[in-house]
Formats: C-alpha cells, sequence, structure tokens
C-alpha cells in the first residue's frame, strides 16, 4: 500500500470515528437499525430523536453536511432537503446559486436558492445532495437547521423509518417479509414524478389519496369528507414546514381510519379546508399521531408503502 493511499484510508477513518463522537448513540443504532434483515447493507443511517418525546412528534436526525453537525427534521411531508442555517454553508454562502423559485408550505411560501452539498451519517457514508436553501425560521429557535426528506434521499433505493425503535435507513431494494419474522399488508402508493409520499386512506365512504407527514403531529382530512363525523374535543393547531402555526377555529372529528389493513376507530382528526394539488391531488395527510410506534417500508419507485408488523401482530398503535 502506498503512503498516498495510506494517508486516505486514515484519513477516512479519522472522519468515521470523529462522527461517531460527535453523534452519540448513532453507531450503535446503526449497527441493529437493519438487523432483523441480516441480507441488508444500508448505504444511509442514522437514529431517530423527538423533538416532543412522550407524543413521538417531531422527529429528527442528527447529521453532518459539509462537514459541520446539523439537527435535520425527518420530514416525509417534504420532497426535497431544505436548509435554513447559513452556517451550513460555504463561507460567504459559495455553494448556493444566484437563481430563486418559490418553495410552498402549507401556511405560506418563500423564496428559494439550491445548493449541493455532502450530507454525512454517523458510519462515514456521504452523499452529494440538492437543496434548497432559505432564509431562517421559526424552527432555528427550537435548533434546528433544516430538513430531511427520506423519499429524496433514498431516490431509486427504498427507506425504513423505524418510528418502534427510533432509527432510520435506506439500503437497496430488498423484501421485509423474507424470512417470515414479519409480514405487510400490499396496499401500496400513488404513483407520482415528484417523490411525494402518498398512499390511498380508507374512511367511511370510500378511499382517499393522503400524503405521508412525519413533519405533522395531526392527521388531516379535507373536512367535507367528514361533515357527519363526531366532534372531538380538541381544537385544530398545527405549523407547516417553515415553522409557521396553523390554527384552525374548528375542532376535530372522530373518524374510523384503516391505514395499510390497520383500522383506528373514532381517530381525531383535523379538518382541512382545501383539497392540496402540491406533487399529487390529496385531501389530507396522515401524520405522526398514526405513524408513532410503527416501523414503516418505502419504496416509491416500485410503489410500495407499508407498515412492517411481527408476523401476525395487526393492530394500530394509537
Amino acid at each position: 500500500m502506498s503512503l498516498a493511499h495510506r494517508l486516505v484510508s486514515v484519513r477516512r477513518r479519522l472522519l468515521t470515528a470523529l462522527i461517531c463522537a460527535a453523534l452519540p448513540g448513532t453507531f450503535a443504532y446503526a449497527q441493529s437499525c437493519s438487523a432483523p434483515w441480516p441480507e441488508v447493507h444500508p448505504v444511509f443511517t442514522s437514529r431517530i430523536e423527538y423533538g416532543d418525546r412522550v407524543r413521538k412528534s417531531d422527529p429528527y436526525i442528527a447529521v453532518r453536511i459539509n462537514g459541520k453537525l446539523a439537527k435535520m427534521l425527518l420530514d416525509t411531508g417534504s420532497n426535497a432537503h431544505v436548509i435554513w442555517d447559513a452556517r451550513l454553508l460555504g463561507e460567504g454562502g459559495d455553494n448556493a446559486t444566484h437563481e430563486t423559485q418559490t418553495l410552498d408550505a402549507i401556511a405560506s411560501s418563500t423564496q428559494a436558492k439550491g445548493a449541493l452539498l455532502t450530507l454525512d451519517d454517523a458510519t462515514g457514508n456521504e452523499h452529494l445532495q440538492r437543496f434548497y436553501v432559505i432564509a431562517e425560521t421559526p424552527l432555528m429557535a427550537d435548533g434546528f437547521s433544516g430538513i430531511i426528506s427520506p423519499q429524496s434521499l433514498a431516490q431509486e433505493k427504498v427507506s425504513v423509518l423505524n418510528f418502534k425503535d427510533d432509527c432510520f435507513f435506506v439500503s437497496d431494494r430488498f423484501d421485509p417479509e423474507a424470512g417470515g419474522r414479519y409480514r405487510t399488508e400490499a396496499v401500496g402508493a400513488i404513483p407520482n414524478s415528484d417523490r411525494v409520499m402518498g398512499i390511498p386512506l380508507d374512511v367511511p365512504g370510500g378511499r382517499v389519496p393522503v400524503v405521508v407527514d412525519s413533519g405533522a403531529y395531526r392527521t388531516t382530512l379535507l373536512g367535507s369528507l367528514m361533515h357527519s363525523a363526531p366532534v372531538g374535543r380538541d381544537r385544530t393547531t398545527n405549523v407547516d414546514l417553515l415553522g409557521n402555526v396553523i390554527v384552525g377555529k374548528r375542532r376535530t372529528r372522530l373518524v374510523d381510519i384503516t391505514i395499510n389493513g390497520r383500522h383506528a376507530p373514532r381517530h381525531p382528526v383535523v379538518p382541512a379546508s382545501v383539497i392540496s394539488e402540491k406533487g399529487i391531488v390529496s385531501l389530507g395527510a396522515v401524520g405522526m399521531d398514526l405513524l408513532a410506534g410503527n416501523v414503516i417500508f418505502h419504496d416509491g419507485d416500485r410503489n410500495r408503502f407499508a407498515f412492517v408488523e411481527t408476523a401476525g401482530r395487526v393492530e394500530v398503535s394509537q
């Protein structure tokens, strides 16, 4: 081995050690997150933390962007990576382009520039990713530097969001039912070219298209779909991906929901006033109130979305 090659190898090992030291506990998760599928070799792995651990809402991961430690929201409701922390850019923001475009959120919109930045996990896996760069948002005060879109990171690969054991990984395609330890319901995803994580959701009266949104605490549905559902106790409040509060004047509705073959009776749902046409035509969004405590498998290119369950388990977490 040449001296130059040895120096490169040492530098890579040192970088991996530094990242693992900076992201405490993450390396152990990198070893165990994909352990149920021994044939899987993740290309990206991270521990999942939560802004609210009781509700398991606001899931986030600790990564390095351009070599700098960053706390990034893990948001399936976004089909792109976003940063608002200018410290993650090169000196003087040299990584960002001068071209701008509009980035839309639920309650607001803002101008964004593009940037190609390196994204590293705790095991030293490095990915060159495109980010939208926007101005600082209210979420900066909570320590968040931006958003990672799992499906955008995965691209033609698959992602597993384990909200039960709190870890996330991306890998080449595999069958989560291989070996017979786990089962999935073959409901699928809604095909689209924008990598929106959309699925069909069963509600009284039929099946409707919705977005899977780990960035939202509450599940939402178009209000006209549930006008006859019983009124819940909670008033509607939410926050969009730019940190702006969406305050509703109505109370939640108690709706019988079947998601991916699993039934959640009289589930509190936030009424939405309009149909969304961003990426897919959506009549609502599934939030962490239904996702928390579950293991999710997603393959956008093969139109597969599923809860992964131990064989024989069929109840939905509440």
